[in-house]
């Protein structure tokens, strides 16, 4: 992992107005949108993740509540943004994602879960792959305690961005073996296209970047990506 540098007070941030102001060392690299991962940096970034999820000592990690923000704002602003179009060609995806992101949620809260320290964001283009070492994992802006499914998830299968099959295999020979939860999967696909249908929505009424988040938009409902994936984990549910 790639650790942000200390302040001289000794902590990992400084505090500025109501945020924090983080600076991590610079690493000559590129990731993995960039470039492709070979089969040992998928095993690296198996083996460190292994490491995160069995670490102990997590400080004020805030803990998985199985709830997303943001859906009732989307419900009563998104028919007023330029992704309009985008999101009536793709309504009955919409609004199943939505309902079935609550409906699943609610099946969570209601059993017990073993959380551990998550990335909660371990897509490719946060894997920064080095010449000279083991890739790295950036961009720890949001880590939760949560099921291990919230970052595995992004490997299992087609992940959400329809990998090649063989990155699984090359992921758990690093990780190692384990048993994953069909419901904790369905959820976090769910909240991942739930996330970036609302993201994307309200990215596109910035006009520098509408036809950037349109374009992401639609991609998302496209054979293979975040939308059909989840779709298919929660028919595996039903078997």
């Amino acid at each position: 992992m790639l650790s942000p540098l200390k302040s001289v007070t000794g902590e990992p941030w400084v505090t500025v107005s109501d945020g924090a102001v983080l600076i991590y060392p610079y690493v000559e690299g590129k990731n993995g949108f960039e470039v492709r991962l070979e089969p040992e940096n998928w095993r690296s970034v198996g083996r460190t993740l292994r490491r995160v999820h069995e670490f102990k000592e997590a400080r004020e990690v805030p803990n998985e509540t199985f709830t997303v923000e943001g859906i009732d704002e989307f419900r009563a602003t998104a028919i007023q943004t330029p992704a309009q179009e985008v999101l009536c060609l793709h309504s009955e995806a919409v609004e199943r994602c939505l309902q079935r992101v609550v409906e699943l949620g609610a099946r969570c809260l209601a059993k017990e879960w073993h959380h551990v320290p998550c990335h909660a964001d371990i897509h490719v283009g946060n894997i920064l792959v080095r010449e000279d070492g083991p890739p790295f994992l950036v961009d720890w802006d949001a880590p939760k305690l949560a099921p291990k499914e919230c970052d595995l998830m992004f490997i299992c299968g087609p992940g959400i961005t329809g990998h090649e099959s063989e990155v699984e295999g090359w992921f758990f020979e690093g990780y190692g073996q384990c048993q994953i939860d069909p419901l904790a999967l369905a959820y976090y696909r769910h909240v991942r296209a739930v996330e970036d249908i609302v993201s994307f929505t309200r990215e596109s009424c910035d006009p520098s970047r509408t036809d950037e988040s349109l374009r992401f938009l639609s991609g998302i409902f496209k054979p293979r990506q975040i939308v059909q994936t989840a779709d298919e984990s929660y028919r595996l549910l039903s078997r």
